[in-house]
């Protein structure tokens, strides 16, 4: 018989330790699981090195990882669990196999908090600025529950689906920024380059170019560009433009007037109320999934929103509910969530299965907004093309008129000059 230490979680979220005889690792792990534990760390008596102890740990602070990589993570932790590991072994094993550093040390600290008696979901909460508020919560929700493969998994899907909304929205507008930047490029080579090579020869022929506003409203833009002094002044003139948008957002009143104003934008508010509600649909929907309470699911939903409005109106909901009210009647009352949105979460409230009717909510404004951003695409690519024609022709009609102002004025036997 093999005696095997275990450090797990209890029905009550608390981490108990103790230990247990086997003929092998295997029974261990029967015997545990049959006891309704969530395993932290199993390891087989024998001497060794004395653990590290856990107030000797620094907090440590990682740069950002990318979410496509906490995915990633999220997801194989959740498999290993689920297959029976230990938590320690689970992130023991993704630690050995990891090549993106960073993640690296990360598992390194977590295995070893882990391994010192705190929580898994403490031991995550350590790692500065790594994970948000609602994949920390829902830690703790696995914790409690004795169910954390299961949400690591949730979270992983959560992840995934967030991803590839926002990498659809950025896809959509990368053609129209690359095109604006294009545009923009080939008006300042004209104009600084190209332009003042046409300068002498409208002087020499004394052409009165107060007749061309269009060219003189190019040689102005000229003059700034090929001046570093103008140059110089209006960078500064922008990035104190910039600083004070910066300033204006950093407050509530600005991030509410910005959030405001985005919605109400032509196109562009509908795509934000669209993709801005799919969003919190699923998270709320994986949040309620793994059993967290009402409240606390709105709550932290409201921190994902990137809108202040939208996140706002799931505050309110949620002060509404603490009032008594029905969560329907709650959003019905912003005037910020689409009626479909409303309607859905009525009949969830009403059928018992609020989180399903919420995933379906997420999953119709998904297929909106895949359809919104393909109409957007196919009318964008036609009035990108017209905004750099109307570059072009713009520098051709200043360029050009003067020239045929002075052919005229030759054919007709007078100088430009005279009329």
């Amino acid at each position: 018989m093999l005696t095997f230490e275990y450090k797990a979680l209890g029905s009550d979220g608390a981490v108990t330790s103790g230990s247990v005889e086997a003929t092998g690792r295997g029974e261990a792990l029967g015997k545990l699981k049959a006891q309704g534990l969530t395993l932290l760390d199993l390891t087989q008596k024998e001497p060794g090195p004395a653990k590290p102890a856990l107030k000797n740990m620094p907090t440590l602070e990682f740069n950002r990882i990318r979410p496509a990589q906490l995915a990633f993570l999220f997801r194989q932790l959740g498999e290993l669990v689920q297959a029976g590991l230990p938590i320690v072994t689970a992130v023991g094993s993704l630690q050995r196999f990891c090549g993106h550093e960073k993640t690296k040390k990360l598992l390194i600290d977590v295995s070893n908090r882990v391994r010192s008696g705190q929580g898994f979901a403490d031991a995550m909460a350590a790692q500065t600025g790594v994970f948000s508020r609602v994949q920390l919560s829902l830690l703790k929700v696995g914790e409690r529950s004795g169910a954390l493969d299961d949400v690591l998994r949730r979270i992983a899907d959560l992840m995934d689906a967030q991803l590839e909304l926002r990498g659809k929205i950025r896809s959509a507008l990368a053609y129209p920024f690359f095109i604006l930047g294009f545009s923009s490029l080939l008006c300042w080579g004209l104009v600084t380059f190209l332009l003042p090579t046409f300068e002498p020869i409208w002087k020499g022929a004394n052409v009165d170019l107060s007749q061309y506003p269009v060219t003189e409203m190019l040689l102005a833009i000229s003059k700034i560009t090929r001046s570093p002094l103008d140059e110089l002044l209006l960078i500064a003139g922008l990035a104190g433009l910039g600083l004070i948008f910066m300033q204006v957002s950093s407050t509530p009143e600005g991030q509410d007037a910005i959030g405001t104003f985005m919605l109400k934008v032509p196109l562009l508010g509908s795509y934000l109320q669209i993709s801005q509600t799919a969003e919190a649909s699923a998270t709320m929907a994986r949040l309620l999934e793994c059993g967290m309470p009402l409240l606390e699911a709105l709550e932290l939903t409201a921190e994902t929103a990137s809108n202040s409005v939208i996140s706002n109106g799931l505050k309110t909901a949620a002060m509404d509910i603490r009032q008594g009210n029905d969560l329907s009647a709650a959003f019905e009352r912003q005037d910020v969530f689409p009626e479909l949105f409303v309607q859905m979460v009525g009949v969830g409230e009403t059928t018992g299965e609020l989180p399903a009717m919420l995933h379906r909510v997420a999953n119709y404004y998904r297929r909106q907004l895949d359809d919104s951003l393909k109409s957007l695409t196919s009318l964008v690519e036609p009035m990108m093309m017209v905004i750099i024609g109307g570059v072009v022709f713009t520098f051709v009609l200043g360029v050009f008129l003067p020239i045929m102002g002075i052919v005229s004025a030759l054919s007709g036997g007078g100088g430009p000059g005279h009329h």
